[in-house]
């Protein structure tokens, strides 16, 4: 079955407490920005990306989906080997 997920930056407070207050009002999933900041693929080790889905799985959630618009143009075949790994 699939799960909606509420954006967590729309809550407008720290990661953590947005996990919390989507868990609160009954969500099942998360759909979080990841193109920069906190969740952004170069600001987390291996260990940190465990223990945020940790996290998100100890308050009954899951990531549904990620938000990855990464302003990338996948038209120009220059660019696509590394925007592609991001």
């Amino acid at each position: 079955m699939m799960k909606i997920g509420v954006i967590p930056d729309s809550f407008r407070v720290p990661f953590k407490e947005a996990v919390i207050l989507a868990r609160d009002i009954g969500a099942k999933g998360l759909q979080p920005y990841v193109t920069e900041g906190l969740l952004a693929p170069e600001n987390l080790s291996k260990q940190q990306r465990k223990e945020i889905l940790n996290f998100v799985k100890d308050n009954g959630l899951v990531f549904s989906a990620l938000c990855a618009d990464f302003n990338m143009k996948f038209s120009d075949p220059e660019n696509n080997g590394a925007d592609i790994r991001r």
